[in-house]
């Protein structure tokens, strides 16, 4: 697995997911890979909410009983931005801010057991 860089990061915030962290991280890059994991949790749950309401339909879903339902992709990608944001502040000494009056908080407890412990299930139906 590549290692996270700030470079990396630039030129895409999903790398932070995507990358592991070296080994002694500079307090600037786990600064930036924690802004990029808030973007990656708050965008992708952005997509839950609206596969939910049927505003967005990923483009590898046909809705058949094979495939997870349309969120499924989108929570997962949530989950992992959140646990490595969780992470990231550990490694900073930090608690991780959650905003006041935050659905995502809704969507971590409603996350099933098993899509909190066993990562990306949907790559399993790609």
């Amino acid at each position: 697995m590549p290692i996270l860089t700030i470079e990396a990061l630039r030129e895409n915030p999903w790398c932070v997911i995507a990358y592991e962290l070296p080994p002694d991280p500079t307090r600037l890059l786990l600064r930036a890979a924690s802004l990029a994991a808030i973007y990656c949790r708050d965008s992708e749950y952005l997509f839950v909410l609206a596969a939910r309401e049927g505003d967005f339909t990923p483009t590898w879903w046909n809705g058949t009983d094979v495939t997870p339902d349309a969120h499924e992709e989108s929570e997962n990608l949530c989950h992992l931005a959140w646990e490595k944001l969780y992470d990231i502040c550990d490694l900073l000494g930090e608690t991780v801010d959650e905003p006041t009056g935050s659905m995502i908080k809704d969507l971590w407890n409603e996350m099933s057991w098993m899509a909190k412990y066993v990562k990306c299930k949907w790559l399993r139906w790609r």
